[in-house]
């Protein structure tokens, strides 16, 4: 029934389909997500209803597959700071240099962690510090950070 509904967005930017949109705004309401924020997030924490509405996810490692990045850094926003996406810059031997918001709790954390003072020699009032490239094991969730 709501895929009978005519789409009168442009093109250019669509992301979703329109029948989707309007079934998580419909599951959003009754469950009593009264802003378009509140209900972005918990279409979010719920994978498993996302699918059923008929969202469906971009496949950004493909996209990677189709240019030769090798030797290259690749910069993204947040939004791409995966580990599957990291994973396949590093297997086209390229390197990423990507944001991390805090709502990636433990990376961000790890992260800021790096650049705490070191000791009482190192005050958080010093303006310059040098920091050398950390090389993580094979195995930590991302190969900058030292797990």
């Amino acid at each position: 029934m709501l895929a009978e509904i005519p789409d009168p967005r442009k093109k250019k930017g669509l992301h979703h389909p329109l029948a989707a949109m309007i079934a998580l705004t419909v599951v959003g309401l009754l469950c009593g997500q009264r802003s378009y924020t509140q209900i972005a997030k918990g279409a979010r924490l719920h994978p498993d209803l996302r699918n059923a509405l008929g969202f469906t996810t971009k496949q950004t490692p493909e996209l990677l597959k189709v240019f030769d990045i090798a030797g290259k850094v690749i910069t993204t926003d947040a939004l791409l700071t995966q580990r599957k996406f990291c994973q396949e810059i590093l297997n086209r031997h390229a390197d990423d240099c990507l944001s991390v918001k805090a709502n990636q709790k433990q990376l961000y954390a790890d992260i800021r962690d790096l650049f705490e003072p070191f000791d009482e020699t190192d005050p958080p009032e010093v303006s310059t510090r040098r920091f050398k490239n950390l090389h993580a094991d094979a195995g930590a969730p991302f190969r900058h950070i030292p797990t």
